[in-house]
């Protein structure tokens, strides 16, 4: 007696997006890190907090700018792994989400993981901004 099986079609997404979702965040909240400490390192040296030609006003602007560009790349991180998680997720509903499937379980993670590196990277950016780049803890 033959059977008859239903077979639900497997969404796939392209493995580029997949992975860029899942570690963007965290590769630009790294490299955010490195970028900056070396720029504020640099400034440091003299003691002024300058920068070449740059003031250490410009060296703010500098920094800010690319915490913002490091940033928006996280953020960006962020919303295509949602964008991932809807397009392969079983439900509508991200509280009770479960990813049985790698594709799903990546797009998942990747979610959870850019908001803690968005946070991350708004929380290291802020002193960097607001603070003299050569100011020392005691």
């Amino acid at each position: 007696m033959p059977t008859q099986t239903i077979s639900v079609p497997h969404l796939h997404v392209p493995p580029r997006r997949l992975w860029f979702g899942t570690v963007g965040a965290a590769v630009a909240w790294a490299l955010h890190g490195v970028v900056c400490e070396i720029i504020s390192a640099n400034a440091c040296q003299n003691g002024a907090g300058s920068l070449g030609s740059l003031s250490p006003l410009g060296v703010r602007w500098l920094l800010a700018g690319i915490t913002i560009g490091f940033l928006a790349i996280a953020v960006a991180s962020g919303i295509i792994s949602f964008r991932n998680w809807r397009h392969v997720g079983s439900t509508g509903d991200l509280l009770h989400a479960e990813g049985p499937q790698r594709e799903q379980f990546m797009s998942l993670i990747g979610i959870f993981v850019s908001v803690a590196f968005v946070v991350g990277i708004i929380w290291a950016g802020l002193p960097l901004i607001f603070l003299d780049i050569c100011m020392k803890a005691r």
